[in-house]
């Protein structure tokens, strides 16, 4: 199924296909038409095609602006639809006679919890005169299950679209939102979400067709753009098959890794959706990802992210992801690179007797001379511990809290940790088209 807006606002000529799923994820900056869209199939100033089957309703939730008062609130026509009410009714009135109606048909203790809460504060309100917000991301719960109930008691398909979900909404609550939004994929309604929060993206993304990039291109026109994800399979497979030793185990050159071997031949797609489940706001927005092997990399990345957050890291939008793995460490740079997003490595490099590592430095080596413009790669040597002055033998398991003893806890006496960081910077500046 395909849905076209030829003429509504800021949106001109615009293409959106419709995965299998009758579900898809609209993701832009503010301000560059994801409202406007949803609006513009809302009020049918679109399309169709291929359509096997009729939307009984529609249904657009949005937060409108009330002018008679200085907050916001759901669409109170569409309360009114779903729980006929009395014109009367100012909107605090209205609000709670709509969620006390729904509290006494609700059979799930925890919806009951929350409209419950929601009822005490509207109650506080009415005596104190200050609105919570909070309520209003209730309110949108409730009228998603209602639309779900309706859909299937009538056996009904509808069009539901849903702006900013996680508006007002804390984590819990978001979880429930998205399980309603779940279920009415389940009725064979077609469900569209505009959203900034990965925690909401994290629950519904199961397909990389189902994420909808909205932008506007050189002429100011708003397009829709989506992963290639046959491309970004293709480009992986391509390196891996470069050298066979890319296949093998670490530790065991001589034997093959059926890990990586299956899942380039199975379910890549799968693993790069559990890959980039909550960074695909990151992969879509940053320019350059620093990417390092494991929980070592973690460790670090999160000082940085957080403790020092250096004007670069802002400044040239940058990312941090770690990727549980030297072998592992091809799948996230080549889907980025393919997509646009410049990537920079952090690879441990320490054994010129094992050929499974030289592969691998060889590997990126080739990579880099055929992708300067979006791939850099750094090699420690003898490893990051050893950069970091953590000279002591340790197991495995204790890497990361030597790491985290160096960075956290001895920072200031570790100027190669500054060192480090500023290796960093100069490599994403290069690739940001800096002096190196």
């Amino acid at each position: 199924m395909k849905i076209f807006i030829e003429n509504y606002k800021n949106i001109s000529n615009l293409e959106l296909n419709v995965p299998d799923s009758n579900r898809f994820i609209l993701l832009g900056a503010n301000g560059v038409g994801k409202t406007n869209t949803l609006e513009a199939i809302y009020y049918g100033k679109c399309s169709f095609s291929d359509v096997k089957n009729n939307f009984a309703d529609r249904f657009l939730l949005t937060m409108d602006f009330h002018p008679e008062a200085d907050y916001y609130y759901p669409n109170k026509d569409l309360i009114r639809e779903l729980f006929p009410m009395d014109d009367e009714n100012n909107l605090n009135e209205m609000l709670m006679q709509f969620l006390q109606e729904s509290y006494d048909e609700m059979k799930m203790p925890l919806m009951k919890k929350l409209i419950s809460d929601a009822l005490a504060s509207m109650n506080y309100a009415r005596i104190n005169k200050r609105f919570d917000a909070s309520p209003l991301a209730i309110t949108r719960l409730v009228i998603l299950n209602r639309i779900y109930q309706r859909a299937k008691q009538r056996n009904e398909r509808y069009i539901v679209l849903i702006d900013d979900p996680e508006l007002y909404a804390h984590p819990l609550l978001m979880d429930e939102i998205t399980t309603i939004i779940l279920k009415l994929e389940e009725t064979g309604s077609l469900v569209v979400v505009s959203t900034h929060s990965n925690h909401i993206i994290s629950r519904l993304f199961v397909s990389f067709d189902e994420i909808v990039k909205l932008e506007k291109d050189e002429n100011d026109a708003l397009v829709a753009k989506t992963i290639d994800i046959d491309l970004v399979m293709k480009n992986i497979r391509s390196f891996y098959e470069s050298d066979e030793n890319l296949t093998h185990n670490f530790s065991r050159p001589t034997h093959p890794d059926t890990g990586i071997q299956k899942l380039l031949e199975h379910d890549l797609e799968g693993y790069l959706i559990t890959a980039f489940r909550d960074h695909i706001i990151q992969a879509l927005f940053y320019k350059v990802m620093i990417l390092g092997e494991g929980a070592s990399e973690d460790v670090l990345f999160d000082y940085i992210e957080n403790m020092v957050h250096p004007n670069w890291v802002s400044e040239y939008r940058v990312g941090f992801i770690s990727c549980l793995g030297k072998s592992t460490l091809p799948l996230y740079f080549i889907f980025l690179n393919t997509i646009g997003v410049k990537t920079f490595v952090i690879y441990d490099y320490d054994n010129d007797n094992n050929p499974v590592h030289v592969a691998y430095r060889e590997g990126f080596d080739r990579y880099y001379k055929e992708n300067r413009k979006l791939f850099h790669s750094y090699y420690l040597k003898p490893n990051l511990e050893g950069y970091l002055n953590i000279n002591q033998k340790v197991e495995s398991i204790m890497k990361p809290i030597n790491i985290y003893n160096y960075t956290y806890i001895q920072r200031d006496k570790n100027k190669a940790l500054g060192d480090l960081i500023d290796i960093m910077k100069e490599n994403v500046i290069s690739l940001c088209g800096g002096n190196k």
